[in-house]
């Protein structure tokens, strides 16, 4: 990624990974819902250390095994989102489809 995409990506106020992309950690801050183009969702609130300070991230997603995991993380935790390609049962990839996982770290 060059110079200007990783500055825009930066300054931007929306978390988004591409598939098997990592977030850098994140302070978590809140969640709340929100319905939007396609149905109700969540909202996750965060904050980002930045050179030049927090920067607040906001991220929306509306699978359900990602609330769950983040319904169990205190706020004021640092996470980190994954982006994972989605297989079926037999291991195969399901194109364009993807999973987000959240990881506490220290």
């Amino acid at each position: 990624m060059g110079k200007l995409a990783e500055l825009a990506k930066q300054r931007s106020p929306f978390l988004r990974l591409a598939i098997g992309e990592s977030s850098e950690p994140l302070i978590y801050k809140a969640w709340k819902e929100i319905s939007g183009q396609f149905g109700d969702s969540f909202r996750y609130i965060f904050e980002q250390e930045t050179p030049s300070g927090l920067v607040q991230k906001t991220f929306d997603c509306s699978q359900q095994k990602f609330a769950e995991e983040m319904d169990v993380i205190e706020f004021g935790s640092k996470v980190i989102i994954h982006r994972k390609q989605k297989v079926d049962g037999q291991g195969n990839i399901i194109e364009g489809k993807s999973t987000y996982e959240a990881e506490v770290v220290a």
